[in-house]
């Protein structure tokens, strides 16, 4: 049995059934609180207690059986059967983090940086 869960693109954050995110998770956890931060299910409670919540993304069972029969990476197992069968997938996404900082008072706004003209 491998150390390291498997791995999903669509993983939900509250189980550890699968991985996507989880080294980001707990880095940001760990570069953000005053606490230490020692694994994933405590980057995962200091992130909800600031008031993180996942991406809703609506997939139906359509999409949901295509990303699973033809993408080795993506499994909907983990989430939980009232919100998988209502066609609610929720997942960490850039999006929800980033507004997650801004809200939060973490971090500020992102900034578009463009090449300069020659």
């Amino acid at each position: 049995m491998s150390a390291f869960p498997s791995l999903s693109t669509l993983a939900f954050m509250l189980v550890t059934t699968f991985s996507v995110n989880a080294h980001a998770e707990a880095s940001e956890a760990s570069a953000l609180s005053a606490v230490t931060v020692a694994d994933r299910r405590q980057a995962q409670a200091w992130m909800l207690m600031k008031g993180y919540a996942p991406t809703p993304l609506k997939l139906g069972p359509l999409k949901r059986l295509g990303a699973r029969a033809t993408a080795a990476n993506v499994a909907f197992d983990d989430h939980p059967n009232e919100k998988r069968f209502a066609d609610r997938i929720e997942t960490v996404t850039v999006d929800s983090v980033f507004a997650w900082l801004q809200r939060s008072g973490l971090g500020h706004a992102p900034v578009t940086i463009r090449g300069g003209q020659s």
